[in-house]
């Protein structure tokens, strides 16, 4: 990614906080972590938040968790709408959209499941795979969407790492 380089602080930053969910058995709380709170300097612009969450995704997934043990899932919140999406219209979803419809109040986050754990299970297979987004991102990825609100639906995009790189 452009702009966003292996940094030491940040590795032991998530390396901390992973270490401390594991450590205070907080799995079935569902911890997650945004990312404008690793970094609240860098990350205070949201037009960064897509990419910074990639950046910290992987560095937690490839260089922290124990993969044997442990899934991770990335949660990109994108803007509330009034109508249901037009499922038709959502394997479109590029990068480049993410990058516009990014929530403005919510900054991406990350949670860790116990391997094989049923939320984590369920809240994939309840998403609608988006094959061309996974193909971009060479990562799964997955639309959400859920009303929260009478005519209020918040919206998701969830990626993980392909099955192979488990």
């Amino acid at each position: 990614m452009d702009g966003f380089y292996p940094n030491n602080k940040h590795r032991k930053y998530l390396n901390k906080w992973y270490k401390g969910v594991i450590e205070m058995v907080l799995l079935d709380r569902l911890p997650h972590l945004h990312i404008d709170y690793i970094d609240k300097k860098m990350f205070s612009d949201r037009n960064l938040w897509f990419d910074g969450a990639l950046y910290f995704y992987n560095i937690l997934y490839n260089d922290v968790i124990d993969k044997s043990l442990y899934d991770c899932l990335l949660v990109i919140p994108l803007k509330y709408g009034r109508k249901k999406t037009d499922m038709k219209n959502v394997n479109n979803i590029t990068v480049a959209h993410i990058k516009r419809k990014i929530d403005d109040m919510e900054s991406p986050s990350i949670y860790i499941f116990k391997k094989n754990s049923e939320n984590y299970d369920l809240t994939l297979s309840k998403s609608y795979y988006l094959e061309k987004l996974s193909k971009q991102l060479n990562m799964n990825a997955y639309f959400s969407e859920a009303e929260d609100y009478p005519n209020e639906f918040d919206r998701y995009i969830f990626i993980v790492p392909f099955k192979n790189d488990n």
